[in-house]
């Protein structure tokens, strides 16, 4: 049994499927076969869309997209996306915390989120990021009362995301979210496009202890902003959920991967389809096409953290 908790108390696994002794090669092997072999026909509708010029000729588009390869985040407002009207009445809604939150806070369903998640400036960033037509995964609010939860759990422990090559996320904070309120933090440079990536894709193999403050010796940003502020952030950098300190914080977030993953998930596509109620996740999990062409099965956390 204690080995057992202290297993549970590291992040260890294979970030890119093991082909290669090389996590170099490794990398630049899946990226070529889940971008031309996998989603071929989304990067080919990507290649058609000009989403790349319109972000090229958008300085907030274009601003957004190199801070997203550099950092895996990038932060802007709901105005300079020009949904401040739009969005408006979803933000009203969520001004004031809600009665009767449970006290670990949540997802919940939103339909105004899907204004959000359809927004033509984050699309274009997003699929120019990840250089195909990506599909929305998720689109909700998350919700963390103004209580203290007594310890970090579940998502709160660092993790990534893992479906997917690329699991790009896209916030709206609806309240302002300060250090008090439980931000999220990432480790930056984890993203695939970051100076850090193969260092976090070797140090798994070996484990990084859940608790730990500074995962390899890189101190922690975290996301924070005033009520309005709009993030994308790349979830396969290393990161943690909200660790609340009393403050009330509400987001609208929606979640953005290449129509077919790179690591079907049953359960997970199960998840979305009953909390959200996307379909699409589930129906491509058990298709022929992405069983025979996702043969790669690996694991990052014995808890598969996600925030």
């Amino acid at each position: 049994m204690p080995a057992e908790a202290a297993r549970a108390e590291v992040l260890r696994g294979r970030l890119y499927p093991s082909v290669f002794r090389s996590e170099a090669a490794n990398k630049k092997l899946i990226t070529f076969v889940w971008l031309n072999v996998y989603n071929g026909l989304a990067r080919l509708r990507f290649l058609a869309s000009g989403a790349e010029r319109r972000v090229e000729r958008s300085p907030v588009a274009k601003r957004l997209l190199a801070d997203l390869r550099q950092r895996g985040v990038a932060v802007t407002d709901v105005e300079a996306i020009g949904a401040g009207r739009e969005l408006a009445e979803l933000r009203d809604k969520y001004r004031q915390e809600p009665a009767g939150l449970a006290a670990e806070g949540g997802r919940i369903k939103e339909p105004m989120v899907q204004r959000f998640a359809r927004n033509p400036m984050v699309k274009d960033v997003v699929d120019a990021y990840c250089g195909l037509a990506t599909s929305r995964q998720q689109a909700g609010c998350i919700l963390h009362p103004s209580t203290r939860p007594p310890s970090r759990r579940g998502n709160a422990k660092w993790h990534v995301d893992f479906e997917d090559l690329h699991v790009v996320k896209a916030f709206l904070f609806l309240t302002d979210v300060e250090e008090d309120s439980g931000p999220t933090e990432y480790v930056p440079g984890t993203h695939p496009h970051g100076e850090h990536a193969l260092a976090l894709a070797e140090q798994l193999r070996r484990g990084i202890p859940l608790e730990e403050e500074a995962p390899l010796g890189i101190r922690p940003e975290r996301l924070v902003g005033r009520a309005g502020t709009v993030a994308l952030f790349d979830a396969r950098a290393l990161h943690r959920g909200g660790f609340g300190r009393g403050k009330w914080r509400a987001m609208a977030f929606c979640s953005y991967t290449a129509p077919n993953w790179v690591h079907p998930q049953l359960g997970f596509s199960l998840y979305i389809a009953y909390t959200f109620g996307v379909y699409a996740p589930l129906v491509r999990a058990v298709s022929p096409w992405n069983l025979l062409l996702a043969p790669f099965r690996y694991k990052v956390s014995p808890e598969v953290y996600r925030d």
